[in-house]
């Protein structure tokens, strides 16, 4: 009889020590798997373990690829840059003074107004404006209102 009751016994104490792995890891959990906001707690695990050196530089090659584009059209980053520099590769004008430009690395913006002149070949600075819009300098320093087409 003492073989039946040893059985029970076993059992139950595998039950506990089986659950006692579950127990440990939510009490050890992270600080940062406690916070509500999503982007809060991948900020704090992004500081707690930062992400690996190929990762940033993927990171950062995305938010100018995606530099200018419309808020549909483009996913948040935390890696966007507040300007880009590039050469124009091609230049368009239109009859309405209107000009479009490609730069070396395929975006395509349209610049509204005739002022400044520009070149294929000329470098220009598209940055950051007031109000969610984008700003394109000259080489001369002119400033000309910009819009990402592509």
């Amino acid at each position: 009889m003492r073989v039946m009751h040893e059985k029970p016994l076993l059992i139950v104490l595998s039950g506990l020590l089986g659950a006692l792995p579950l127990a440990v890891g939510a009490q050890q959990s992270h600080a940062c798997g406690q916070m509500i906001e999503p982007v809060e707690r991948l900020a704090c695990y992004d500081q707690a373990f930062p992400p690996a050196r190929p990762v940033v530089e993927a990171a950062v090659e995305k938010g100018v690829r995606q530099f200018g584009l419309d808020a549909e059209r483009r996913p948040t980053s935390d890696a966007a840059p507040e300007q880009i520099t590039s050469r124009i590769a091609r230049l368009q004008e239109s009859r309405n003074g209107q000009r479009t430009i490609t730069l070396e690395n395929g975006q395509v913006w349209q610049l509204d107004g005739s002022r400044g002149a520009l070149d294929e070949g000329d470098a220009i600075t598209v940055r950051k404006a007031a109000l969610g819009g984008h700003m394109a300098v000259t080489p001369a320093g002119v400033r000309l209102r910009a819009s990402r087409l592509q």
